[in-house]
């Protein structure tokens, strides 16, 4: 993170009651997302509330759109090719403030589910079914 490259001073980081900007983001909490890239290792910051809404508004809804073309279940192995043939880019976890497939799911737990499909044992992801999770909710 380079602050003073991007407003032409040093951050005073005494004044805030921190030693550095790692200690600064730790304090800022849920405020802010940050995350290393994979290939150059270094460290980007964005706010935790546009990242919020990238998920909502966009990551949400093309995850459903391909879900809903592949009949509500894709191979968890071929899903970023799925991805790719849909929209004609790869799918951009940063933007997301993702680090992978597993994170995805687990960010779309609500939308989606990863099982081992039988004979297979390949892993899938498959849409939920929101009739049989309230009905499974009801029952406990």
């Amino acid at each position: 993170m380079d602050y003073g490259g991007n407003f032409h001073r040093s951050l005073d980081y005494q004044s805030l009651g921190v030693s550095n900007s790692e200690e600064l983001l730790d304090k800022m909490g849920d405020m802010v997302l940050w995350w290393e890239d994979r290939e150059s290792k270094e460290k980007y910051v964005m706010c935790a509330r546009l990242v919020e809404l990238r998920r909502r508004l966009f990551l949400r809804h093309e995850v459903k759109q391909l879900l809903n073309r592949h009949r509500g279940e894709i191979e968890f192995n071929s899903f970023e090719d799925s991805y790719k043939d849909q929209f004609r880019e790869n799918l951009d976890y940063d933007f997301y403030g993702l680090t992978d497939l597993d994170h995805l799911c687990e960010v779309l737990k609500d939308i989606l589910v990863v099982e081992v499909a039988n004979p297979s044992g390949e892993n899938v992801i498959k849409v939920v079914n929101l009739r049989k999770r309230k009905r499974d909710e009801y029952d406990e």
